[in-house]
């Protein structure tokens, strides 16, 4: 992943009032040291050839105590030696990686999430909020949401969302105001291992959103689960609208943004629904 190469180096990113420096954070995040962790990285190690310290402390990045500390148990791996020892084996990591607890670099155990490898409808519609209007900072271990300050039930459902779906402690999810934006609040996730694992497994970019945004990829759920998630499609992008036409109320159903293939998706949910 480029975002390890480019960690604690500069980018520059063009805006509409110009260009922007920014310093990229994107260090190492860890996972539990489990005895099938520690046998996937000893693997990949005895996998290299001679010789195999020199070889394997290069594609880490590591120093080969630090590994030696991985396989024997004595410190939690980093995620980016684990990604590539999974890589030089042929393995797929995110299915190792199931219930897996992920760690920020500070000694507080309590700075974790939780990932599991499978696919509900509380993931699709996290993932909804967080591509069409979440925002990854490029610089700092936060990802953020921002709405009009009165959706208090919509914060309150956000912060569900992210202890269902990654067991984030509310203690470290904020609601942020803006004095120059006083009718806007900023729900605000402190967590460097859940934006690690946004980017990572879910593809979700650092910093401003592109216009090439993919949606979530098509999965058999049942109706009232495509219903739930087309809500959350259409309470981020989407608006409602009524007018009268030769004495009938019409309702019209829109969804806007700069991906087609977003678009599409939605309009796909609403065809598959049975609706017109």
């Amino acid at each position: 992943n480029p975002w390890f190469c480019l960690d604690r180096r500069y980018v520059y990113r063009k805006f509409t009032t110009g260009w922007k420096k920014f310093r990229v954070s994107f260090s190492d995040t860890y996972i539990d040291n489990s005895k099938k962790s520690r046998k996937i990285v000893s693997d990949a190690y005895n996998s290299c050839p001679k010789p195999k310290s020199k070889i394997f402390s290069d594609l880490c990045g590591k120093h080969y105590t630090a590994i030696r500390g991985y396989i024997s148990g004595k410190n939690k791996i980093p995620l980016s030696t684990f990604l590539k020892s999974c890589y030089l084996l042929g393995i797929e990591p995110w299915k190792e990686l199931d219930c897996c607890k992920f760690y920020s670099g500070s000694s507080d155990r309590s700075r974790f999430i939780v990932f599991k490898d499978k696919i509900s409808p509380d993931l699709y519609i996290l993932l909804n909020w967080l591509i069409l209007e979440g925002n990854l900072d490029i610089s700092r271990p936060t990802i953020s949401i921002s709405q009009n300050a009165r959706e208090y039930l919509c914060f309150k459902k956000l912060i569900k969302l992210f202890n269902d779906v990654f067991e984030v402690s509310p203690q470290f999810i904020k609601l942020q105001k803006f004095k120059t934006r006083p009718n806007i609040s900023s729900l605000v996730v402190y967590s460097a291992p859940l934006r690690q694992l946004l980017n990572l497994r879910y593809n979700i970019a650092l910093g401003y959103k592109s216009r090439e945004i993919k949606p979530n990829p098509v999965f058999n759920f049942d109706r009232e689960d495509i219903l739930k998630i087309l809500a959350s499609e259409i309470e981020t992008e989407g608006s409602f609208a009524r007018h009268k036409k030769y004495n009938i109320t019409h309702c019209d159903i829109s969804f806007s943004t700069y991906s087609e293939d977003y678009s599409l998706s939605v309009f796909n949910k609403i065809k598959k629904l049975g609706y017109p």
